[in-house]
């Protein structure tokens, strides 16, 4: 399934698409033309499934180069070895960023939803000491475990200030918004010290909104995050959580 010139949905079960194991992440094609990665591996149950539709996307399995992993949840991280040792691929997760981030260069990791920065922010934590962050989104992501699973895509920034990989005073949430679960949603957000701004103060003050930005302590690296929903749902339809 082609979504963008070059970046292709391969694997996406019953909660998405349907067109591989029900069990299966979405699992991404991003074809750069001589070299090509997947991001995320699916539950393993279907890799013989995923492999046809690169093929159907016109590229040459043995051109995979990387399985790029944004967390270790079975549907997402499961089938990765299949995948790997199918295409002759190398397996990229956290370990790879500290890789990265040893080597004196800045990271950019793509894709996934937001469970993909914690291992991000663990490696690069191990580095750097605590981070900072600046976060863009439509939800503060510091919600407590749903259905008995944690960490998943709403629970991220409350992990990382419970494993200590952040400067909680240093945390800027832009573009906040509900609707709300409970009145409580943002607690733990604002009572670890994070600086919480709305959607709304955006829209009423966007210059006042990057002075805060440029105004941040300089006490230390900080990692930039970026969710799709941060988007106006009018504007990027295609997340799981459109408010």
């Amino acid at each position: 399934m082609r979504l963008l010139p070059g970046v292709h949905l391969v694997g996406s079960g019953s909660l998405g698409h349907s067109i591989t194991d029900p069990h299966d992440s979405h699992v991404y094609l991003i074809d750069g033309g001589s070299d090509a990665v997947l991001i995320d591996a699916g539950c393993g149950l279907a890799t013989d499934d995923i492999i046809a539709r690169i093929i159907a996307a016109g590229v040459e399995p043995t051109s995979v180069s990387r399985v790029l992993l944004t967390h270790a949840h079975a549907d997402h991280a499961a089938g990765a070895r299949f995948l790997a040792d199918a295409l002759g691929a190398e397996i990229l997760a956290s370990a790879r960023v500290a890789e990265i981030v040893a080597a004196g260069a800045v990271p950019a990791v793509i894709g996934g939803d937001h469970t993909c920065s914690l291992p991000v922010v663990r490696a690069l934590a191990k580095v750097h000491g605590p981070l900072g962050v600046v976060h863009f989104d439509a939800h503060s992501d510091t919600y407590p475990a749903a259905w008995g699973i944690d960490p998943h895509h709403g629970t991220v920034f409350r992990n990382m200030v419970e494993e200590g990989l952040l400067r909680p005073r240093d945390v800027l949430q832009i573009g906040i918004r509900g609707p709300f679960s409970t009145r409580d949603d943002l607690a733990f957000a604002k009572q670890a010290g994070f600086t919480v701004l709305s959607a709304e103060d955006v829209h009423r003050d966007l210059d006042g909104v990057i002075a805060r930005i440029a105004g941040l302590p300089k006490s230390g690296p900080y990692y930039v995050s970026f969710d799709v929903d941060g988007v106006d749902p009018s504007m990027a339809p295609g997340t799981g959580t459109p408010v």
